[in-house]
């Protein structure tokens, strides 16, 4: 069963990698149509810029997961790399064990705001305003799979597993 929810989990993780990429293309995209337009029909878009925003979100806290999963956040290591093997696995469980807890806080506060943004009926300040959770939404997400995988990290150092025998 928890085999079941970490492939769910970790399939979920793909999917958000490929939108994540295609929310970046779509900035590319919008910028390139917005210049298109704006310098050579001399008709500026109004939403280039918004889409722009929305998607730099959206595309960064799907992809944040991916990089928790394959250990290719960035850590500063060498004082990991001048303990020994036991110290180092401790500061490691350390190290995920924060990692885990901020992220679930960030994730705990987001949610929070998401509620309060739906039940406020918030809009973005644009030039065409949408509804803020529509966005802030991702950030819930992003933070939240990016603590399950830090979790599945410090289970797997607590078990005495390496990177590559991670749980799941």
């Amino acid at each position: 069963m928890i085999r079941a929810v970490l492939r769910a989990h970790d399939t979920l993780t793909e999917w958000g990698t490929l939108l994540g990429a295609a929310a970046l293309g779509a900035i590319a995209l919008g910028y390139i149509f917005e210049v298109t337009s704006r310098y050579f029909f001399n008709s500026p878009t109004t939403w280039a810029s918004d889409l722009s925003a929305y998607m730099l979100c959206v595309g960064t806290f799907l992809l944040v997961p991916r990089l928790a999963r394959t250990h290719s956040h960035i850590a500063i290591e060498f004082l990991q790399e001048s303990l020994g093997p036991r110290s180092r696995r401790l500061s490691r469980l350390f190290v995920y064990c924060i990692s885990f807890l901020v992220c679930l806080i960030g994730a705990w506060i987001s949610l929070n705001e998401n509620f309060r943004q739906f039940d406020r009926g918030l809009m973005t300040l644009a030039a065409n305003p949408i509804p803020k959770w529509w966005i802030s939404v991702f950030i819930t997400y992003g933070f939240a799979s990016t603590a399950l995988y830090f979790l599945r990290h410090l289970v797997s150092q607590a078990m005495g597993r390496g990177p590559e025998q991670q749980v799941g």
